[in-house]
């Protein structure tokens, strides 16, 4: 009995059977999610994010309720997504800029938690942050990789 013989195929290939551009959509995609996860709430009812999900108390939420622009900024991003979405080709250096962006975020609120700046809001929240934004992070970069093809073309 002979074994049929294997045809040789990519290494790109045999890591993920979608298209090129499929990691790079579904990351840009997620980026999108999670910044109007965050931007919506923060821009628009931050009494919702700060009081009712992070468990901050009112005097509180009164300061953060402040924070109302940086919301705008993540839904700023969010439509950047949609840009990119809907034009990737040329755009490789936007979708550096949201893993960047979600990165440097990651960073962030690990050493925030570290440094205990998180007293006003419970844990759950914060190891929900941490490991979304993080994990988005990982997947934009490895988005930009899979579909360089695309951006490049």
């Amino acid at each position: 009995m002979t074994t049929p013989p294997i045809e040789p195929t990519s290494k790109a290939a045999e890591a993920s059977p979608l298209e090129p551009g499929t990691h790079l959509r579904l990351s840009v995609l997620l980026s999108i999610v999670v910044n109007l996860a965050y931007g919506l709430p923060i821009a628009l009812w931050p009494d919702l994010i700060w009081g009712t999900l992070a468990g901050a108390r009112s005097s509180e939420v009164e300061l953060l309720s402040g924070m109302r622009w940086s919301g705008a900024i993540l839904i700023g991003w969010a439509i950047g997504g949609v840009l990119v979405l809907s034009r990737p080709k040329g755009r490789q250096t936007m979708v550096t800029t949201f893993a960047l962006q979600f990165s440097l975020a990651a960073v962030a609120l690990v050493v925030s938690a570290l440094a205990d700046e998180f007293v006003w809001a419970d844990t759950w929240f914060v190891l929900v942050a941490i490991v979304g934004v993080g994990a988005s992070a990982l997947y934009l970069w490895y988005g930009r990789w899979a579909g360089r093809e695309v951006l490049n073309a």
